[in-house]
């Protein structure tokens, strides 16, 4: 069968988002038909029989799967590599798209040529059906490079994912991919395509729903085996290319990764030699620091004695506030005669700490939640 032709190439990265990937392949398919790339990352539930159910009956549907989980980089890439589109974008498998905004991205792309990437509003969609817009912004505008760069951290008008905007394909000619990256690595592509820009525009115009899953990779991921601070190192090192602004929140996330990465080494009861590393990382990158982060910081970047202190009084903290809360419960089992659960609002590495330190201390039921609805409930 002849291979599916169109100037846009839409790559979809799956790992066991049988929930949602329906949803995601209609907001597609009820669009123009562009071609469509599924790469699924070995998945170990449904996901790959209902892409293949899809891509049987579509002939813009193209899948491609990888024969062991190797990760969303990976994953991207490969579709990327497999892309025969002039542009493309990404799409995650829990997510879904207003379609008709691809002909208008594609259409100010085709006719200018200095216009390299097109992006639109991202609405976030929660477990209960609401929504709300995530960045809203009322006018059309045109970024240069350098504004560009800096609207990476500045979250006015789009973010750091790759997801939500429309890309020439040629930016990615010189994109180095780093597959040990597993929390950021979107930034990491983005800071190296958006280099290659001429110009970004931004459109005040509905497309892309982001989904909260509490399954997702990156609320699932353990924060020590990121190497997510490399990132911000590598933006530091071209720090030139950042205004001010941009630039003190660069340095922000550097510095919270690290603490991310010494919480951990911590919790897991690592060698005093791995934590001196990263807290005199953080001390370089905070020197004549004027913003209030290394105060607020500063036990955990002077010893490894006074970091596990540190936490230990957090632990406290965090256990104190639990006796509290089932307290006010006036019986310590409900119902059905199980402990009264923890409500955890949030699953990301802070909620994942929270959650292993009352572990720790006995309490076994708690539950993440990571929705307006979900709470309310």
């Amino acid at each position: 069968m002849e291979q599916f032709r169109s100037k846009l190439s839409v790559i979809i990265p799956v790992f066991n988002c049988e929930k949602y990937i329906s949803r995601c392949l209609d907001s597609l398919i009820e669009s123009q038909p562009y071609e469509i790339i599924i790469v699924d990352d070995f998945s170990t539930d449904g996901s790959k029989r209902i892409c293949e159910k899809y891509a049987d009956s579509f002939a813009n549907i193209n899948l491609l799967c990888n024969s062991k989980n190797r990760g969303v980089t990976y994953t991207k890439y490969t579709g990327l590599c497999h892309a025969r589109g002039k542009y493309v974008t990404f799409v995650d498998a829990d997510d879904w798209v207003e379609g008709s905004f691809f002909k208008q991205a594609e259409q100010f792309m085709e006719e200018n040529g200095k216009v390299d990437i097109v992006v639109g509003k991202m609405i976030n969609d929660d477990a209960g059906g609401k929504q709300k817009c995530i960045i809203d912004f009322p006018d059309e505008r045109l970024l240069d490079r350098q504004n560009a760069l800096e609207e990476l951290f500045l979250w006015n008008m789009y973010r750091w994912e790759m997801c939500g905007k429309i890309y020439r394909r040629t930016l990615f000619d010189s994109w180095m991919p780093d597959y040990s990256i597993k929390v950021c690595e979107d930034l990491d592509c983005t800071w190296q395509v958006f280099q290659n820009a001429n110009n970004v525009l931004a459109l005040p115009v509905d497309f892309y729903h982001y989904y909260v899953n509490e399954n997702s990779a990156t609320n699932t991921m353990n924060y020590i085996d990121n190497n997510s601070y490399r990132v911000f190192e590598r933006i530091l090192s071209e720090k030139r290319l950042l205004g001010e602004s941009a630039l003190r929140i660069a340095e922000k996330h550097y510095v919270l990764s690290l603490v991310n990465i010494i919480r951990t080494l911590i919790l897991q009861e690592s060698k005093d030699g791995e934590i001196i590393k990263y807290q005199k990382k953080a001390k370089i990158i905070l020197e004549g620091d004027t913003s209030g982060l290394y105060d607020a910081y500063a036990n955990i970047f002077q010893s490894p004695q006074m970091a596990k202190n540190a936490l230990k009084k957090v632990e406290a903290e965090i256990c104190e506030l639990a006796n509290e809360l089932l307290l006010k419960e006036n019986s310590s089992k409900s119902a059905d005669g199980s402990s009264n659960k923890i409500y955890l609002y949030g699953i990301g590495v802070v909620a994942k700490t929270v959650g292993f330190l009352l572990g720790k201390n006995g309490y076994y039921s708690f539950e993440y939640v990571v929705s307006d609805d979900q709470f309310k409930y």
